[in-house]
């Protein structure tokens, strides 16, 4: 999520929370999409996002917890 973190800085606190929205979802099921050209567009990449809320690398630039 680094080109929405540049472009948003403490604006993306609450964005991409899928792991609440899954959590609190009826059906718990969440719909996909690409954001491409603003985020990648190979699907798994934003699959691990969403599950793990870190980076690629494995960080968050918001500390444990993710985004």
């Amino acid at each position: 999520m680094w080109y929405a973190e540049r472009r948003l800085g403490r604006r993306i606190e609450g964005a991409f929370a899928y792991q609440t929205l899954l959590q609190n979802s009826l059906k718990g099921v969440l719909p996909f999409g690409s954001d491409f050209p603003v985020e990648g567009v190979n699907p798994l990449l934003g699959f691990y996002a969403a599950t793990t809320r870190l980076s690629l690398e494995g960080i968050s630039p918001h500390g444990p917890g993710g985004w």
